[in-house]
């Protein structure tokens, strides 16, 4: 074979490696899941997990995307939505799923469920299935969710000769005052109202909203009770601060606040950040007993691309979710699992044996209920910043301001014709 021939062979050799390697690459499914877990919170994790699942075979490709807070993440998906080009998969607060729910933006999952037998509905803990059901359908994945816990500087309650964490709000009281008379400390913080809104409105009885979703009831005789508990709290007894999350962190973690609630979530970033001993417990019972709200993130499968690559997007939830890579996420980070299997799995059982702080969050699971579920909490929740602004700040009448926070509740819920 003389040199043109040869250089000819080769050149139509490389044509056809170039074609097939095109053609394998046309058949790879790609797939953008956005999350908002941030480091130290399973950003790690999901990524690892990613490259792991592209690994393991060769016709998806899943792109992880930190797209920002929660806030970032929704305000995120709304533009990509109006422009025609969703993410596959977004994760959303709980309180954010339904406004793509109403839009009908995202796909109900139970098509999925029923057609794979390899993952059964009924393994998820119903508590928690309920934060991605909506009108009796399935939509998400409560993937990391969280309840708030309370954590105490063990060594101040000693000091102050108390044992143990409060259990209800009379101890809350009781524990804070003595505390600020030994050891002049603030018993207990508060930050701008979110999900502990619920959380101490609940546990005095009160809900948001009625059952229907007809109504706003976060002015109930109830809700006013812990609220003006909480205000009280600050302003008559002087025994709780207020301020932002980060001011909280740092008079907790400064020795110069004795409680905090938060996310256990926090729990492997708080211990690692205590230079004391830290204590965490279940969250304190109300008059009305105990009551706490399911925070974190779900996913959601947007309704966009390929039948393919909607598959594609439900093998890659299904692996996630499997119970050795739940546990294993649950156990690294104080998220929780949502399902039986993950639970009991021995990564996560080893890890509640080491850190048994790691269990309580699921102890309170019969006590948790969803956030509220209406597309337009976005606007409610901006209600409660000014809500925690006039209590602390004004030291503002609490019924009132409530009462006109229902009054723009009750006016959107006709707006969006809800429980119609």
């Amino acid at each position: 074979m003389n040199l043109n021939k040869l250089k000819f062979s080769l050149l139509i050799a490389a044509v056809i490696i170039m074609v097939f390697a095109v053609q394998v690459d046309a058949d790879v499914i790609e797939i953008d899941v956005w999350h908002s877990m941030s480091s130290g919170y399973g950003l790690e994790f999901i990524e690892d997990i990613g490259d792991e699942f592209n690994e393991m075979q060769d016709d998806i490709e899943v792109n992880i995307v930190y797209s920002g807070g929660y806030q970032e993440t929704l305000e995120g998906a709304q533009a990509a939505l109006a422009a025609g080009d969703p993410p596959n998969v977004s994760m959303f607060e709980q309180s954010r799923g339904a406004a793509f729910v109403d839009a009908e933006a995202v796909l109900s999952l139970e098509p999925f469920f029923e057609e794979d037998d390899s993952v059964d509905l009924d393994d998820f803990f119903p508590e928690l299935m309920a934060t991605s059901t909506y009108e009796g359908t399935v939509y998400g994945i409560p993937y990391n969710t969280s309840t708030p816990l309370l954590y105490y500087n063990k060594e101040m309650f000693e000091e102050a000769g108390l044992e143990g964490p409060p259990e209800d709000w009379d101890e809350i009281l009781e524990y804070s005052q003595i505390l600020q008379d030994e050891l002049g400390v603030y018993g207990i913080d508060f930050y701008p109202w979110g999900w502990l809104f619920e959380a101490w409105t609940g546990q005095a009885g009160a809900r948001v909203l009625n059952e229907d979703l007809t109504e706003f009831t976060l002015n109930s005789p109830e809700a006013v009770e812990a609220m003006e508990f909480t205000q009280d709290l600050v302003h008559e007894y002087g025994v709780a601060t207020y301020g932002s999350g980060a001011e909280g962190y740092d008079n907790f973690f400064g020795e110069n606040l004795a409680m905090t609630q938060r996310s256990t979530a926090a729990l492997e970033s708080n211990r690692e950040s205590a230079d004391f001993d830290m204590g965490v417990a279940i969250t304190p019972a109300g008059p009305a007993g105990h009551y706490v709200p399911f925070g974190g993130g779900n996913f959601f499968m947007f309704d966009t691309g390929t039948e393919e690559e909607q598959q594609a997007s439900w093998e890659f939830l299904k692996f996630i979710i499997e119970a050795e890579n739940w546990a294993e996420f649950a156990a690294s980070t104080g998220y929780m699992a949502a399902h039986e299997e993950a639970y009991n799995h021995e990564i996560l059982q080893e890890r509640f044996e080491e850190v048994p702080e790691a269990r309580l969050t699921y102890d309170q699971i019969e006590d948790g209920h969803p956030r509220p579920q209406v597309p337009f909490w976005g606007e409610i929740h901006s209600e409660l910043g000014w809500l925690f602004d006039r209590m602390f700040a004004e030291q503002a009448d609490v019924q009132e301001s409530l009462d006109q926070i229902k009054e723009l509740g009750d006016r959107l819920i006709d707006v969006y014709g809800l429980g119609r």
